[in-house]
């Protein structure tokens, strides 16, 4: 069976706010602001790992353990503040622009750290019941992703952005 096995789901909003030219400066302002919020998951897709050396001298059954491929959830902030001034007299347009990453967060289910089934030995696959996934018989199976579960961006940056641009005058006669 062949099948598209990928979700993925984007929502957002953007809000943009411009003003109208100030005559005596020459400058017109702009404020945008967009928050968004996606999910991507690979529902058929499976990752195998082979256990750990340790657990086959242990006398584990299990040789490789298999996983549901990761899933994540993803939510930005991003806004940029913007103003644009002519001034004739030089014949320069200048643009000055901030873009301002608010809030960056990354999820990764603890699900996705658990085995849902694994390999024997002659390569037979033992299936292990959603209900029984975090039994503590199947703990040597346990990925170790506890530290990619939430990931948030620690601080607020910007990037700043000038651009000068000079007009290009021709007479014609």
């Amino acid at each position: 069976m062949i099948g598209n096995g990928l979700y993925s789901g984007d929502y957002g909003i953007e809000l943009i706010y411009s003003t109208v030219e100030i005559q005596k400066l020459a400058t017109r302002l702009s404020l945008s602001s967009a928050i968004s919020y996606s999910q991507f998951d690979s529902r058929y897709l499976q990752d195998m790992e082979p256990v750990s050396e340790q657990a086959i001298r242990d006398g584990s059954e299990a040789v490789f353990a298999v996983y549901n491929d990761k899933s994540s959830k993803n939510t930005t902030w991003n806004s940029t503040v913007s103003s644009i001034t002519h001034i004739p007299q030089l014949g320069f347009t200048v643009n000055l622009s901030m873009d301002i990453s608010l809030l960056q967060t990354r999820e990764t289910p603890a699900s996705d750290n658990r085995a849902i089934g694994y390999y024997t030995r002659d390569m037979t696959f033992i299936a292990i019941a959603a209900d029984q996934r975090s039994d503590p018989a199947y703990s040597y199976l346990k990925r170790d992703l506890e530290v990619n579960l939430k990931d948030k961006l620690p601080f607020i940056y910007s990037a700043l952005n000038v651009s000068i641009a000079k007009e290009i005058k021709k007479i014609f006669d």
